[in-house]
């Protein structure tokens, strides 16, 4: 991983009332036409955006996985505080043997008490604790995951153990561990723990941008997620960002009900706007 020569761009389809089969069918139109990589959220229900059902992120993915040979795929982002990190580190060595060495990791902390997220987490009786203890335990796991795909069998931490077991999980390939962030606090955590930053929108990357150029390791990469729309009033190229120095990667978030040819034009504009 890190800072490639141009910028790519990414795909995201929501799973939200989506057909899956029309989700792989769309991630596999996306790497005909040359996209990057293609993510999916991970939630276990669309309400808070206004819509009905989720898709499994990782289900999905493997289904993608199968179904295409060039494009890196990954959860935008999957949490700690719903995915344990044993049953993460499965999903994720599962998902990097499906793909042969595709899979890209995105985590995050969880959502805030009182955010609109949080229904999600308090529905499964969930505890939901202010930003520190959550980038705690966001850390904490980076810290398990590694240590589970170096071998390790035992961990002690404040908020997950292990305790003398083999979970078969060691990994000589492991993904890359990419941190979602809104702000300066958990953007400084990716800096310091994770393979790459995704930063929520672009008033967010403007928040961070200084904090990056001023801390980026050498092998860092830096991703924007952009939400797009074709009906949005706006033509589809008048609804990208400009082009921001220090961004690696734009992904591009559609629904699964995107047409070929609006994705096509999506990416000639991306390509054209910001490559």
């Amino acid at each position: 991983m890190g800072s490639s020569t141009g910028v790519q761009v990414d795909l995201l389809i929501s799973p939200f009332d989506a057909d899956p089969l029309a989700v792989v069918t769309l991630a596999t139109e996306a790497e005909t036409l040359g996209f990057g990589s293609v993510w999916t959220y991970d939630h276990l229900t669309g309400e808070m955006f206004g819509r009905g059902h989720s898709n499994d992120a990782f289900t999905l993915l493997g289904a993608i996985a199968a179904s295409t040979s060039r494009v890196q795929l990954g959860p935008l982002v999957a949490n700690v505080v719903n995915r344990h990190p044993v049953r993460l580190a499965l999903a994720a060595n599962t998902l990097q043997t499906l793909s042969s060495g595709r899979a890209i990791i995105g985590l995050g902390s969880g959502a805030a008490p009182g955010s609109r997220f949080a229904r999600e987490h308090e529905a499964l009786g969930s505890t939901l604790e202010g930003g520190p203890e959550r980038r705690a335990m966001l850390v904490e796991a980076i810290g398990l995951l590694r240590a589970l795909w170096s071998g390790a069998h035992s961990f002690e931490g404040r908020f997950f153990s292990v305790t003398n077991f083999d979970f078969g999980l060691a990994s000589a390939n492991p993904p890359p561990v990419i941190i979602g962030a809104s702000g300066p606090a958990t953007a400084e955590l990716a800096l310091e723990h994770g393979d790459g930053l995704n930063v929520a929108n672009m008033a967010a990357y403007a928040k961070v941008s200084d904090l990056i150029a001023a801390n980026r390791p050498r092998e860092f990469e830096v991703s924007v997620h952009v939400p797009v729309s074709a009906s949005d009033s706006r033509p589809l190229d008048a609804q990208l960002p400009e082009c921001s120095e220090g961004v690696d990667r734009w992904i591009f978030a559609v629904s699964a009900q995107t047409e070929p040819s609006q994705l096509a034009e999506l990416f000639d504009a991306a390509c054209s706007n910001l490559g």
